[in-house]
């Protein structure tokens, strides 16, 4: 009920989830504030390109594509990119620290399962924030003086509950 002991709780938690709440909150408040405007790309979403898109785009292109989104590539090239790659400069001191005190007081063995549980949660991590953005017919307006935050809010809205204990982990997603 209160936002400040939330976001504490949600800094503490990017220490176990390898994602800074600071940069979490500035791409969520962006994605919100733009979403369904197709005339600004949203890099938070996990489908990058329309079918019209995509079949105007060149063969490599297309097949690249193909490959690449094929659930059983995209998920763990995705989950590792996002939690483990993506903006070093910012998520360092959460992907570090968790790891290195593992190791540091349960060994080079603990550490290695931690990290390798860590990909595979953000794998699901990941799968979750794709159905949850795109079950749905997508909210889409060809620029920003068509969008209507409450259209977008209402027509381009879902709800997945995650069960307890993945919950925790989930930021609120």
């Amino acid at each position: 009920e209160n936002a400040d002991h939330n976001r504490i709780l949600a800094t503490i938690s990017g220490f176990f989830v390898n994602y800074d709440f600071g940069e979490w909150i500035t791409i969520h408040n962006s994605h919100h504030a733009h979403f369904g405007d197709s005339s600004v790309k949203d890099n938070s979403l996990t489908i990058w390109f329309s079918e019209d898109e995509l079949s105007k785009a060149s063969l490599p292109l297309q097949v690249g594509h193909r490959l690449i989104r094929d659930p059983l590539l995209f998920f763990p090239l995705a989950g590792f990119f996002v939690f483990f790659i993506n903006k070093p400069h910012v998520h360092s001191m959460q992907r570090l620290t968790v790891p290195a005190l593992i190791l540091f007081f349960l060994g080079q063995q603990t550490a290695v399962m931690f990290l390798i549980a860590a990909w595979i949660a953000g794998m699901g991590g990941v799968a979750c924030f794709h159905l949850q953005h795109h079950c749905n017919a997508p909210y889409r307006v060809e620029g920003p003086s068509e969008r209507s935050a409450l259209d977008a809010a209402l027509m381009g809205s879902t709800r997945m509950p995650v069960p307890f204990p993945f919950s925790i982990f989930s930021l609120g997603i």
